[in-house]
């Protein structure tokens, strides 16, 4: 009896610490974009392009999220690609340690 007692206190006092951790990683994520990144290939619609022979434009960096309840996607200026970028993995790993929780 005392050892599965003994044992349900070790195993909590790992999960206070696993908690703490998590915890810890929450409040320290930077900032957060609820959103997508990827990169995209295009057509642009003119008939003699190269894209109509299947090669297409890009890739073009993209970011879809929403705003309220409607989706939104935009093209990213090559300046923020990383800033996006990080955002968007800090948003991840933000809510993977939320459920974690």
């Amino acid at each position: 009896m005392n050892e599965d007692l003994s044992r349900v206190r070790q195993k909590i006092s790992r999960l206070r610490k696993k908690r703490e951790v998590l915890e810890t990683k929450i409040l320290n994520t930077g900032n957060l974009l609820k959103a997508s990144y990827y990169e995209r290939f295009i057509t642009c619609g003119k008939q003699n392009c190269k894209c109509k022979q299947g090669e297409k434009h890009g890739p073009i960096p993209w970011v879809t999220g929403y705003k309220g309840k409607k989706t939104v996607s935009t093209s990213v200026p090559i300046e923020n690609v990383a800033r996006v970028k990080k955002m968007t993995q800090n948003y991840k790993d933000f809510r993977n340690a939320q459920k974690e929780i």
